[in-house]
């Protein structure tokens, strides 16, 4: 974690890896002054003098400096620190890292119980604003996220009666819910028309260890983009189970600050959407396990 001031900006943000010795790289800032958009900016780390290339056309120093600073000096050109994890009993002191770098602004790609996601601290508001930048979302686009608990979905949405039993039910599980949002959804994240918000409970132990150690929700966004763009190595959510773990990776390595590996491989399958906001429940997507939804409920 790097913590200083800019021209009286204060800043804060993770470091990620520059080698895989390096753990906690210090970085100090040799020029103090704003420099002409045209010239690179020198930076130290640990004793390595780096040159970093200038700002594109267009950009300016005196208009953002915290978020211009951030995004060229590290996400540009920093791939992210990769942590294994064991799928079924992920190790306590690499969970507890990762849950660090989220409470510090962290943007991470991880596995899910569906398809790798786009994650971060729902409470770190930079980092969501990240999130949606990096999957290029419109403001009226809302952010699914996890929850570790029924419990802890009470929190975050207005659940009747009727939504417990479908849910308890349900989770943990490839289930997205539809739900009244609380006060505590930030408002990046929820629907801003209809004050609705997605939420999860995975059965992926990762996930739920990630959850357990933060104490915060976690955004879970898809890590594939709906249609192709050549302008993007986002990979498209047809290309999911096209390519493969390795690539996933080198395709996000220089977009978010860590990735979370258990072992297992990209998929295209997608969680089965329940909107419960209406006095009937209504499948609003078909994905995984929307059969056994049916089964039980077949007014849906």
């Amino acid at each position: 974690m790097v913590s200083g001031s800019w021209l009286g900006v204060d800043l804060q943000f993770p470091i990620p890896r520059l080698h895989q010795k390096l753990r906690y790289p210090i970085v100090t800032l040799i020029k103090r002054e704003i420099p002409p958009a045209d010239r690179p900016i020198k930076i130290d780390i640990l004793g390595l003098n780096q040159t970093f290339p200038s700002l594109s056309t267009g950009e300016r120093w005196d208009d953002g400096k915290a978020k211009i600073l951030r995004e060229t000096l590290f996400h540009r050109y920093i791939m992210a620190v990769l942590y294994e994890i064991h799928p079924d009993t992920p190790q306590k002191d690499r969970i507890d890292r990762i849950s660090k770098a989220l409470q510090d602004g962290a943007v991470m790609l991880y596995p899910t119980d569906t398809v790798y996601a786009i994650g971060c601290d729902i409470k770190a508001k930079s980092a969501v604003q990240r999130v949606r930048q990096i999957k290029r979302l419109a403001n009226d686009k809302p952010l699914t996220f996890l929850c570790s608990s029924l419990s802890d979905i009470a929190s975050y949405a207005q659940v009747t009666d009727s939504a417990y039993r479908i849910m308890k039910r349900l989770i943990p599980g490839p289930y997205t819910f539809l739900l009244p949002a609380t006060k505590l959804v930030p408002r990046l994240v929820m629907d801003p028309k209809r004050k609705t918000t997605g939420i999860r409970v995975p059965d992926r132990p990762v996930c739920l260890a990630l959850l357990e150690a933060l104490g915060n929700p976690i955004i879970s966004t898809s890590a594939y983009l709906p249609s192709e763009d050549d302008s993007t190595p986002i990979p498209t959510l047809e290309m999911g189970w096209q390519i493969g773990k390795a690539e996933l990776f080198d395709r996000w390595e220089k977009l978010v600050d860590a990735i979370v590996d258990d072992g297992s491989q990209p998929s295209d399958r997608v969680s089965t959407i329940l909107d419960l906001t209406g006095r009937e429940p209504a499948i609003a997507r078909k994905g995984l396990g929307w059969e056994t939804v049916t089964e039980w409920l077949p007014e849906v």
